[in-house]
C-alpha cells in the first residue's frame, strides 16, 4: 500500500485552488508508505504550482497531510498499524460519517471480499464535495489482491450518487526491452500487423507510460477530458489512479449492469 510518485502529482492538481480543504480532514486508507522523496516533492509542487503549506525532510501519510494543509490527517486499516483499526467490510462508526474533506485510498478496495461495500462506508465518511482518490490494480497484479477495479465499476458507482470524476492516470512499472523487441515492433507497424502481442516504452519520471501500442493482450475502456469514456487499451499489470467529488444525492445508488 503506497503513494507513488504518479499518483501524488495527481493529487495535488486535485486539490490545486480547492481553498475550503486548507484546515479540513484527510484519511488514508492502509498503513501506506509514501515513495516519494523530499527534492521530488519539491519538484512536483514546481511543476504543478500547488501552494504547499510545508515542505517536510521525510514524507509520510502525516507529514503528506500538513504540507497538503490539512489540519488532521488519519489511517485506517484492521491490521492495529493505523491510527484508526477498522473494518470496511463492517458499518462506519457515526464518529467516521461525514467526517473527511478527502479520502486517500492507497491500494485498500482491491483488498476487500466486497469491494461493493466497501466503497458504500468510504463514501458515507466523505463529507459533501469531498474528494475520493482510488489508488487502485486495474489488471494483473495476480496474488496481491483481490480483485481488479474496473474504472467503470468506480465511474458508475460515483456517477449515480452525484459526484463527478475529476482526473485520473494509469501507470506500470517500468519494463525492459531488448533491442530486438524495439525492432520486431517496428517490423509489425511497417507490415501493419494489428494482432501481434504488446510492446510498451518504459514510463517517464512520472510513471506514465505511452498506451498507443498494438493490439494485444489487455482489455479497452474510455477516457476524454473530463469523461471516464472514448477508446484506450489498458495493458495487463496497470495501477490507476482515479479521483472523483461528492456531490449531493439523497439515497445511496449501487450499479448494476444488464
Amino acid at each position: 500500500m503506497a503513494i507513488e510518485l504518479a499518483d501524488l502529482r495527481e493529487i495535488l492538481l486535485s486539490l490545486k485552488g480547492v481553498e475550503e480543504y486548507v484546515g479540513g480532514n484527510l484519511l488514508i486508507l492502509g498503513s501506506a508508505e509514501v515513495h516519494v522523496s523530499a527534492d521530488e516533492y519539491k519538484a512536483l509542487v514546481a511543476e504543478t504550482g500547488f501552494l504547499s503549506h510545508s515542505f517536510p525532510d521525510k514524507l509520510t501519510p502525516f507529514s503528506l497531510g500538513e504540507a497538503l494543509g490539512f489540519k488532521l490527517t488519519e489511517t485506517l486499516d484492521i491490521n492495529g498499524e493505523a491510527t484508526i483499526t477498522h473494518d470496511l467490510m463492517l458499518p462506519t462508526p457515526t464518529s467516521l460519517c461525514d467526517k473527511y474533506h478527502m479520502i486517500i485510498d492507497a491500494g485498500v478496495l482491491f483488498w476487500c471480499f466486497n469491494p461493493g461495500l466497501a466503497l458504500n462506508n468510504i463514501y458515507s465518511m466523505l463529507r459533501l464535495d469531498g474528494i475520493a482518490a482510488h489508488i487502485t490494480a486495474v489488471s494483473g497484479f495476480y496474488g496481491r489482491g483481490y480483485y481488479n477495479i474496473h474504472p467503470k465499476l468506480l465511474d458508475d458507482f460515483y456517477r449515480l450518487n452525484g459526484c463527478r470524476y475529476i482526473r485520473g492516470i494509469y501507470r506500470q512499472r517500468q519494463i525492459s526491452i531488448s533491442r530486438w523487441d524495439r525492432v520486431k515492433r517496428r517490423i509489425f507497424l511497417i507490415f501493419g500487423y494489428h494482432t501481434t502481442p504488446r510492446f510498451i516504452d518504459p514510463p517517464d519520471k512520472f510513471g506514465f507510460v505511452n498506451l498507443s501500442f498494438l493490439a494485444g493482450e489487455g482489455y479497452t475502456f474510455s477516457e476524454s477530458g473530463n469523461d471516464l469514456l472514448s477508446p484506450i487499451f489498458i495493458p495487463n499489470d496497470v495501477i490507476g489512479a482515479l479521483i472523483f467529488q461528492k456531490g449531493l444525492h439523497p439515497t445511496l445508488v449501487e450499479p448494476a449492469l444488464i
